[in-house]
């Protein structure tokens, strides 16, 4: 099956007055030409969608209905509503079509936060045996008055969110803050707080020590490892020491974090256990009730990732079975205990740490239980991102770890209405600018950017960037380099390890350093700090 099949040649851009923003990127590995697509049918070409216009719309979308023209062959199209955290959470419609050319949808609003929105209609058209993705959209300002409560938006009078908003072209900024925030963050400096409000679109952050910022902080997710214990929780290893899994031998087993020099500092629990996972969905439920927007899951992973004391991958038993954890069983654990968070904490935004390449001896992320648990949260994270030092540069379909295969994942999480934030590994402008260009490659108008890494009060003005609406999806150059063309910019990515190239530019571009390019040539980017 076909997927982000390229939708249309590329869009030239309008001559601009000024020297418009070029991004080149540098990746830690490389790819090789996939087997070539065949171009999209013209017909597909031909769809539009007529939604909101623009301007501003207040109380529900009144007048501001939805109405979709399908190209031939359509049988259902799926809309959806991205934007801001809002009261009441958007939802995905699918509208069957049977057999019509158009349909109509209607979107009430008046329960959201104010903010920018997005209509994003996806439909899939079969041609010839070939399967194509056409996605549309249409962006709408919401205004109803409502503002969004603690963890959601601020509550100080004039301090209002300046982040960026949703659609290509923006950057936008999950800062995940360590401990060294904390004492940035205490001050009493307005600055501070403002810089917060302007430069993240959204926070990761562990509590108790942020609550006292809930109130004026952007949108705040809570910290919360999925399967850890952790060794200094002595009421829970006292009085569930059969939450802990063990291996073969009876030992404990733990998460391979942080265990050099060792002893690991987090045993793994028991996902499968209804004990453990109703105590997990309580304290997730009391963090929640304090402000916090929604909840970061850590470590939802599809693989099995359990060790001994000093890291060493094991195999845990499976308390329910007293064999062996199978990957089958542990998969389904995962998904299981996702979908439960999802139906005992209705409203909360879920996003998942996970690990991209999960599943891989049963074909990813099309095993069922991958989907179940990845369609129970609403994004997922990626950590290091384009950075990871684990990609190569190799093609995709042919290799599974190549730059190009992770692209294509994300592009079937886009599939599953999924957006992703891409959590860069790099250290320095360097693997910054090289993470930063895959996201403006991938975006699809809500995912996002973040840095694993980033030391209090630091910051890029790379993450500021706007390049305007994208015009039109990414493409592969003949000599392997991967474009974007954006209203106000141009995006080109070399993969890392690939053979470096000099690329002549169409004409005089400004770059991210306010340097003035006509040409340039992409080297190595700097191998990732993790």
């Amino acid at each position: 099956m076909l997927v982000s099949t390229p939708r249309g040649a590329r869009a030239s851009s309008s001559t601009a007055r000024q020297l418009a923003l070029a991004l080149f990127a540098l990746l830690v590995l490389a790819l090789a030409p996939s087997s070539a697509l065949a171009a999209t049918p013209k017909i597909l070409k031909k769809a539009t969608v007529s939604a909101p216009k623009g301007g501003t719309v207040r109380g529900t979308l009144t007048g501001s209905k939805c109405l979709v023209r399908l190209p031939v062959n359509g049988s259902k199209i799926k809309v959806t509503v991205r934007g801001p955290l809002s009261v009441k959470k958007p939802k995905t419609k699918t509208l069957k079509t049977k057999g019509k050319k158009k349909v109509v949808c209607t979107w009430k609003t008046s329960a959201f936060a104010d903010g920018t929105y997005q209509f994003v209609a996806t439909a899939r058209q079969k041609i010839k045996a070939k399967t194509y993705k056409v996605s549309l959209k249409r962006t709408v300002i919401v205004k109803n008055k409502v503002t969004a409560s603690a963890g959601m938006g601020s509550t100080i009078p004039g301090l209002l969110a300046e982040g960026p908003p949703l659609g290509t072209g923006n950057a936008r900024f999950v800062a995940r803050l360590l401990q060294g925030w904390d004492g940035w963050l205490g001050g009493i400096d307005s600055n501070r707080r403002q810089f917060v409000r302007q430069h993240f679109w959204g926070v990761v952050a562990h509590t108790p020590s942020y609550d006292q910022y809930l109130p004026w902080s952007p949108p705040t997710l809570v910290y919360k490892d999925l399967y850890a214990i952790y060794r200094e929780d002595t009421p829970t290893l006292t009085n569930h020491p059969e939450w802990v899994l063990k291996d073969a031998a009876g030992n404990p087993t733990f998460i391979d974090w942080g265990c050099q020099p060792g002893p690991c500092p987090q045993y793994a629990g028991d996902i499968g256990s209804p004990t453990f996972r109703a105590n997990w969905i309580a304290q997730a439920k009391e963090a929640v009730a304090k402000g916090y927007s929604g909840l970061w899951i850590d470590d939802a992973n599809m693989e099995i990732r359990v060790g001994d004391a000093a890291g060493n991958a094991t195999v845990p038993v499976d308390p329910r079975t007293g064999q062996k954890m199978t990957f089958a069983n542990w998969r389904r654990y995962i998904a299981e205990f996702l979908e439960q968070i999802r139906r005992e904490i209705p409203g909360t935004q879920l996003v998942a740490n996970v690990l991209w390449f999960g599943g891989t001896s049963i074909g990813r992320d099309a095993d069922q239980f991958i989907r179940r648990a990845y369609t129970a949260v609403d994004r997922l994270n990626l950590e290091r991102g384009f950075n990871d030092d684990g990609l190569t540069a190799g093609y995709s379909p042919r290799d599974a770890w190549a730059v190009e295969s992770f692209m294509e994942f994300i592009d079937r999480m886009h599939d599953l209405g999924l957006p992703v934030t891409l959590d860069s590994a790099g250290s320095g402008r360097e693997a910054w600018e090289y993470n930063l260009g895959g996201f403006f490659l991938v975006d699809q108008g809500a995912d996002a950017v973040g840095e694993m890494q980033l030391t209090a009060g630091d910051w890029w003005n790379g993450w500021d960037v706007r390049l305007g609406p994208a015009l039109g999806e990414r493409t592969r150059r003949s000599d392997g380099v991967f474009e974007r063309q954006f209203a106000k910019g141009l995006v080109l990515l070399n993969p890392t390890r690939a053979t470096p190239r000099t690329i002549k530019l169409p004409k005089a571009y400004k770059r991210i350093d306010g340097s003035t390019v006509t040409s340039v040539t992409p080297q190595r980017g700097p191998r990732p700090r993790c």
